[in-house]
């Protein structure tokens, strides 16, 4: 028999078989052990997994809304933001210590959204009180400028890239490794009424922001990870992350990953065949643990043509023209999270929106601007332009659909802040060969001058 969602009948919350039980317990324990022998990273690189660790949990409702869900890990959900926070005093004091600050190790894009969150707290001095905005710039002032200078140092060599992306996976590994521990334990207290998947987050949405990236990042890792005992974790996280965003039927997570994928494997068509057959046993194994899990319907949602959408955004727009200039603020009635433009619109006006459109336009143009210098950057790394693109493609478009760019602590915007810093080491790669072939060039021309001369004399 299989294991009965919530939907199907509210009361069975337990294994009614032991196969998934087995393939929970010993996958994933497998899986940990395998990302503990593998996993080399910098004390720096520990907080850094800690501050996006404590983002990517939240406390969940019950189906009654009355209450949080009591899951094995409550505390450390509820208290996520504050726990938030304090890494991010730590990590301010590591940084301090760790020497002077360069302006080159600032990202662009962690700079407009610095100043998105503060242009949020001050505007909370007038849709809320003093407390709250002082809140709101107090920890954004402890959290982002120290996360924006220790991503920008920890990419000053591309062993450094590497590592950050490691340290990404190695957060999708423990928040994969506590799901499962709650599935085991009690699965009711991370599904939806639906049987929607939302593990140790507060909805099914914010899982699917989620582990859309991840899956991408693992898929780009087993193709270009050098190093073979590592791809088996990789591929393990492929099938893991596509595993969740399965079961959480969100359509904005499948648009994210397939707009990941068709960027990550555009240029390796060729070569991506090869995965096929892998690829082929991955979705069986998919579709036999969805069988197990009872989440069909969830798969079949995917398909679905409903539009949830548009009351949301008449809503938001309604209270942007309400107040243009300052907006209503966030936690007015007429504010959603469903799309993160028109909610910056309605919630802080037009100044907020434009920051929006700034962030937008820069990371846009970095994706434009490295596709098209891509020669200018050793082939074997040329790769990683495509993983920045296809991830900026999907926080963007993902963003149209989920409010996720007005949050104070949530992890797709941390991983942002974590690929344009990426996108700083690219931009210097790309600088320091053009400056090379400029010399090579001088000295070239140089040396022939040279030779002229003394042919005239």
């Amino acid at each position: 028999m299989h294991l009965f969602t919530l939907a199907q009948q509210q009361h069975v919350y337990g294994f009614e078989g032991r196969t998934s039980e087995v393939i929970f317990i010993g996958g994933f324990g497998l899986m940990v052990v395998v990302a503990m022998l593998v996993a080399r990273m910098s004390f720096r690189n520990w907080l850094l997994a800690g501050m996006l660790f404590v983002t990517c949990i939240a406390p969940s409702v019950d189906t009654t809304g009355e209450r949080f869900n009591p899951t094995w890990m409550f505390w450390t959900q509820y208290h996520h933001a504050d726990l938030h926070l304090a890494l991010g005093v730590f990590l301010s004091i590591v940084v301090a210590a760790g020497g002077a600050l360069s302006l080159r190790q600032i990202s662009a894009q962690g700079v407009i959204l610095f100043f998105m969150a503060i242009y949020a707290g001050l505007l909370q001095f007038y849709h809320d009180d003093a407390q709250t905005a002082l809140e709101a710039i107090g920890f954004a002032i402890a959290t982002i400028p120290c996360f924006v200078f220790a991503i920008g140092r920890a990419v000053r060599t591309h062993e450094g890239v590497w590592g950050l992306l490691r340290t990404i996976m190695w957060v999708s590994v423990l928040w994969a490794f506590c799901s499962s521990v709650q599935f085991v334990i009690n699965p009711k207290y991370m599904l939806s009424w639906g049987g929607r998947f939302y593990g140790m987050l507060g909805n099914a949405q914010h899982a699917a922001v989620m582990v859309a990236p991840m899956a991408v990042i693992a898929l780009w890792l087993s193709m270009n990870d050098t190093v073979k005992r590592r791809k088996i974790l990789w591929i393990a996280l492929i099938a893991i992350n596509m595993l969740f965003l399965g079961w959480t039927g969100s359509r904005t997570g499948g648009m994210m990953f397939i707009i990941g994928v068709s960027v990550v494997l555009y240029r390796r068509l060729g070569s991506a065949v090869l995965l096929m057959p892998l690829a082929a046993l991955m979705l069986w194994g998919l579709a036999y643990l969805a069988d197990a899990l009872s989440i069909d319907s969830n798969l079949a949602r995917f398909l679905s043509t409903e539009n949830t959408r548009p009351s949301v955004i008449s809503s938001q727009l309604h209270a942007a023209l309400e107040s243009p200039l300052l907006g209503v603020g966030w936690r007015n009635d007429f504010i959603a999270s469903e799309n993160s433009y028109f909610g910056g619109l309605g919630a802080y006006g037009i100044g907020y929106f434009l920051l929006i459109l700034c962030l937008v336009g820069v990371s846009m143009w970095q994706c434009f601007r490295f596709n098209v210098q891509k020669k200018w950057i050793a082939r074997e790394h040329r790769p990683l332009i495509d993983l920045f693109t296809a991830f900026n493609l999907m926080f963007f478009a993902g963003a149209t659909f989920e409010g996720y760019l007005l949050a104070r602590s949530f992890v797709p915007t941390l991983m942002l802040m974590v690929f344009a810093a990426i996108g700083l080491w690219i931009r210097d790669e790309i600088a320091a060969n053009q400056a090379a072939s400029a010399d090579h060039a001088m000295l070239q021309e140089e040396l022939e001058y040279g030779e002229i001369q003394l042919a005239h004399e």
